[in-house]
């Protein structure tokens, strides 16, 4: 089946229960029932990861370096880059990765040159990369092998995003 490789169907928890209420018949969620309805979906999701059934999929995407630019916004599907390697002239280097910590600590961190290193620093809605050096031209591009979501976010209110699951399955 060939996919858009777009995601941008999203409901809330809320409209999730609904709509499976009404599919099987029922009224209007009510009470105690949305809740109810939350942690079987939650358990649910659980059961899946024990079994080993993937709710991610990986993906090889590519950034070409700008001139003194240091950070790069990654798509908000993306979870992690697992692999990062920088292409110049036909020539492939893998790049180091360190801890955002370790990035803040970089002793010339306005050094120029050819990047080496890569951070993930992962925001609420997406995760940026950093490189260091400063890439010194715009002719490098980065190969990322990353990690995508293929189910749902939970964020910190609680607001899930089914539409990537439902149009997995």
């Amino acid at each position: 089946m060939a996919t858009s490789g777009t995601y941008n169907f999203n409901l809330d928890i809320d409209e999730v229960i609904q709509e499976a209420s009404e599919m099987i018949g029922g009224e209007d969620t009510l009470g105690h029932e949305p809740a109810s309805a939350r942690r079987s979906i939650n358990l649910m999701l659980k059961d899946w990861q024990n079994r080993g059934i993937l709710l991610w999929t990986t993906n090889t995407s590519s950034i070409t370096l700008s001139t003194s630019v240091t950070s790069y916004n990654l798509g908000s599907s993306t979870i992690n880059a697992l692999e990062v390697v920088l292409r110049r002239s036909n020539s492939d280097i893998q790049l180091t990765r360190i801890t955002p910590e370790e990035y803040l600590l970089i002793p010339a961190p306005t050094q120029k040159g050819r990047p080496t290193q890569y951070s993930i620093r992962r925001n609420r809605d997406n995760p940026v990369l950093s490189v260091w050096p400063i890439p010194e031209n715009s002719t490098d591009t980065l190969l990322l092998d990353v990690l995508l979501t293929l189910c749902l976010r939970i964020g910190r209110t609680g607001v899930y995003s089914y539409g990537q699951l439902i149009q997995a399955l």
